[in-house]
């Protein structure tokens, strides 16, 4: 039996496990701080350089793809013919998937494209509706993580008291 003037000697926890989570935690963050910024530039991009134009769908580009499982699919994306301020008629292929019964060749949509790079086009509505939730979503989630990363770090490494 031990009297209270002898302690028993700490018994002392695994650091490494705890440090590599926090790391990880930190990562995660700034990757997912990344990508809302990424977002929130783009917008700003798009704010700053876009011009409006109405755009005829003259069909589709097919890209072929690989899911991760290994299954095989085809994303549809329209072709548009449109005019841009200087009556230059110009062809570009959109970024923004679509079903392919929902692409009607001849079909009228509003675009906006970069007037640096005519042939960099958006849907119009893509772009007009804002940030919308991801930039949002994706910051909320970087902070929590870095918050909460921080919080298990500092107290893996405050002093003990002796």
């Amino acid at each position: 039996m031990t009297s209270p003037d002898q302690q028993s000697p700490a018994v002392r926890k695994p650091r490494l496990p705890y440090l590599l989570a926090g790391a990880i935690g930190l990562a995660l963050a700034v990757g997912f701080g990344y990508a809302a910024w990424v977002k929130v530039e783009e917008g700003w991009h798009w704010a700053a350089v876009g011009k409006l134009t109405d755009g005829t769908i003259t069909g589709h580009k097919e890209i072929p793809r690989t899911g991760r499982r290994g299954y095989s699919y085809t994303t549809y994306h329209p072709t548009f013919r449109y005019r841009i301020d200087d009556g230059t008629e110009v062809e570009g292929t959109v970024a923004e998937r679509f079903d392919p019964v929902d692409i009607e060749v001849g079909q009228v949509m509003r675009l906006i494209y970069d007037a640096g790079n005519p042939t960099d086009v958006h849907i119009a509505s893509a772009i007009e509706d804002g940030l919308a939730f991801e930039p949002w979503y994706m910051g909320s989630l970087a902070l929590a993580i870095g918050i909460a990363s921080m919080i298990g770090l500092f107290r893996l490494f405050r002093p003990r008291a002796s």
